[in-house]
């Protein structure tokens, strides 16, 4: 009898599952709850622009130097407490010690040049550095990382020699020691075209009254009215060189018209005649008295906090490394690698009121 009643409860309890799995499938209360779900795909968001948040960090833990000035070119050197390490050679460097190769393209073309790092060090490629030979004498376009034993790396850049192309190459490409002129170099942050470069050149030939056959750009460097007032700018500006600087601040005219900055002191110190050099070159485009009127370090300062409001773009890079553009209240252009700032450079036309102030 327990058997039975097992048995029988077995059975009502089946029916009543299966009776109401019917139901529910069948004859639904809610006919529309049974309806497929459509969903609407949302759209894909495009790339936005993303603060400028490693350079900010960078910028308020940098300390203003005593500034140092040369006629009307005043620069102000920028020291961190605890830079980096980063063991990254220059282009100078690794040209002198035959660890970086540059070479035309099979069919040259003018803004490419195929660069290979045979060294186990990873080397830098400023933006502004002038190389020399090949078809034609070359400024490097952008910032480019390139890593060690590295392949052949397609590096952009920009001629600045414009009447050579045709005549015989030079089978070797050798380092300039030249840093171009801010205006050339922010045209180059601008992703400018060649004409422009072209235009800016011929500018600099004519004002430095340079001799300049093949209308090379390296002829405003060496030309007489540049190059004994640029050598004495350099030497000057090194006073201002410490063991905890990683970049400048240069006013001319009046206003801040270039910065660059770096994470590594010593990478900085290796670079710095050619930046000084280039500050001077710029600053000679600048209408300017002998003496010096610089701006305030609070001024300076409040220029450094203008990346506060800038914004940085993604921007493609041949070498290691991530690369940016800057946008916003500043121009400019960083390369961070291994989450550390290699190089960023910074312009402006911002206007500074020039105050008295005694220099040492």
């Amino acid at each position: 009898m327990w058997v039975m009643k097992r048995w029988l409860c077995g059975l009502l309890a089946l029916s009543g599952w299966a009776y109401g799995a019917f139901l529910g499938s069948d004859f639904p209360e809610n006919p529309k709850e049974s309806e497929p779900r459509v969903e609407i795909p949302r759209p894909i968001p495009l790339p936005r622009p993303v603060p400028a948040g490693g350079l900010v960090q960078l910028v308020h833990r940098l300390e203003i130097g005593p500034p140092v000035s040369y006629q009307h070119v005043t620069v102000y050197p920028l020291q961190l407490r605890h830079g980096v390490n980063s063991h990254i050679r220059t282009m100078s460097e690794a040209m002198a010690r035959d660890w970086l190769e540059i070479r035309e393209l099979g069919q040259a073309r003018v803004p490419v040049l195929d660069v290979r790092n045979n060294s186990a060090h990873s080397i830098f490629l400023m933006s502004g550095e002038i190389v020399l030979g090949g078809k034609q004498d070359r400024v490097i376009q952008q910032d480019v990382l390139i890593p060690p034993r590295s392949p052949w790396i397609k590096v952009p850049v920009y001629c600045v020699e414009r009447d050579r192309w045709d005549q015989p190459v030079k089978p070797t490409f050798r380092y300039s020691g030249y840093l171009a002129g801010g205006s050339l170099r922010r045209l180059a942050a601008k992703s400018a075209s060649q004409d422009a470069v072209w235009e800016n050149v011929e500018a600099e030939i004519a004002q430095s009254k340079a001799r300049a056959p093949t209308r090379s750009y390296r002829s405003v460097f060496e030309s007489p009215a540049f190059k004994e007032t640029g050598d004495r700018a350099v030497a000057r500006y090194r006073g201002c060189l410490a063991r905890q600087t990683v970049g400048a601040v240069v006013v001319a005219g009046g206003r801040v018209i270039h910065c660059d900055v770096f994470s590594d002191p010593s990478l900085c110190a290796k670079l710095w005649p050619h930046i000084t050099r280039s500050y001077w070159i710029d600053g000679c485009r600048h209408p300017g008295g002998r003496k010096p009127a610089p701006a305030g370090p609070g001024l300076v300062r409040r220029f450094l906090e203008r990346i506060d409001q800038s914004t940085q773009v993604n921007q493609a890079t041949p070498g290691a490394g991530r690369a940016y553009r800057v946008r916003g209240r500043l121009d400019g252009h960083a390369l961070i690698f291994e989450q550390q700032l290699v190089h960023a450079s910074l312009f402006s036309g911002i206007q500074i009121n020039p105050r008295p102030e005694i220099l040492r």
